[in-house]
C-alpha cells in the first residue's frame, strides 16, 4: 500500500534542529567567520528545502491510488485539506531557498559584520518553517491514520456468498487483507 512508504513528517523544531546542527559544528572549524556564516546560512537553507521537498514527494498522488484509498482519504482528512497542507511545505521550501541561498547569502558578502545577518537569516528561515508546523502536525497525524487502513488489492479475485436461498450472490474483485 502507497500510504505504508511514507516517513515520519517532523515538526518545524525537529526540521531546524536538523539542520542547524551541522552546519553549526562545521562553522567552528572555519578560520575565515565571513565565508563561514555564509556556508552556515547556504547548508542549512539547502538541507531544510531537499527535506521538505522529500516530505512532499514521499507522499503519493491521490488521483493514482484506488477509488478505496481515494474515498477514505477524503472521509478522514479531506484531500483538498491534504493538497494546502502539501502545497504549504512547497511553498516553504521554495521561500528557505530564497532566503537563505540567494538573499541571506549575499547580505552576508557585502556585510561588515556578517554574524548579525546570519542571525536574521536564521531566524527568517526559522520564522518560515513554524508557519507550516500545523500543517506539518496534520500531515503526520494523517500519516499516521492512514497506513493503518486495510491493504486492498482489486486485481485479487473474491467469493462472497449469501444465505443458502440466495446462494453465491457475489463476486467482488477485490481482496481486504487486514493487518493488526
Amino acid at each position: 500500500m502507497e500510504y505504508e512508504k511514507i516517513p515520519t513528517i517532523l515538526t518545524a523544531d525537529e526540521l531546524l534542529d536538523r539542520a542547524f546542527r551541522k552546519p553549526a559544528i562545521a562553522k567552528h572549524e572555519k578560520r575565515n567567520k565571513k565565508r563561514a556564516d555564509e556556508e552556515f546560512i547556504r547548508s542549512a537553507s539547502k538541507s531544510l528545502s531537499d527535506k521538505l521537498i522529500f516530505m512532499v514527494k514521499q507522499f503519493p498522488t491521490i488521483e493514482n491510488l484506488p477509488i478505496f484509498y481515494q474515498d477514505m482519504t477524503d472521509l478522514l482528512f479531506g484531500i483538498d485539506k491534504m493538497r494546502r497542507s502539501l502545497g504549504a511545505l512547497s511553498w516553504a521550501a521554495n521561500q528557505v531557498m530564497t532566503l537563505g541561498g540567494n538573499e541571506y547569502a549575499w547580505k552576508i558578502r557585502r556585510a561588515e559584520d556578517s554574524s548579525d545577518i546570519r542571525k536574521q537569516g536564521t531566524a527568517r528561515i526559522a520564522s518560515v518553517i513554524h508557519q507550516i508546523d500545523d500543517e506539518l502536525h496534520f500531515l503526520n497525524e494523517a500519516r499516521n491514520t492512514l497506513r493503518k487502513l486495510p491493504d486492498i488489492r482489486m486485481n485479487l479475485p473474491s467469493l462472497l456468498r449469501g444465505s443458502r436461498m440466495w446462494g453465491e450472490i457475489l463476486v467482488y474483485p477485490a481482496r481486504i487483507i487486514c493487518r493488526s
